[in-house]
């Protein structure tokens, strides 16, 4: 199986990370949450995200409501904000921040090696 972003080698995660909340259209986002749930159907131990990087908050909720006017709901199918899925997968509850952080540093030392 593809088209997930993340994988955990032990498949008890699949991600598909998005940028920002607002770049998928309403049928994009029916097809995001179908193929995730697919993956959670499949293999029965999984959580599945959808990771927005940039959100309007820090959030890991269930992904349940309407899309395109039908109702969409998985026990195991979660909207995650980007600080959440970093601290969920590194265990340190500020890990976006400190990449956000050294980000900036590692990408000069680069320049300056060049």
């Amino acid at each position: 199986m593809s088209g997930f972003d993340i994988k955990a080698k032990d498949d008890t995660l699949f991600a598909d990370i998005k940028n920002k909340h607002n770049t998928m259209n309403s049928s994009a986002a029916e097809a995001l949450f179908q193929k995730l749930a697919r993956y959670a159907n499949d293999y029965k131990k999984a959580k599945c995200y959808w990771v927005q990087i940039l959100a309007k908050g820090s959030f890991c909720d269930l992904w349940c409501g309407d899309i395109n006017g039908k109702e969409y709901s998985h026990s195991r199918v979660y909207k995650i904000s980007g600080d959440q899925f970093y601290a969920l997968l590194s265990g340190q509850e500020n890990a976006l921040f400190q990449l956000y952080k050294v980000l900036p540093i590692a990408i000069k030392d680069l320049r300056n090696a060049a």
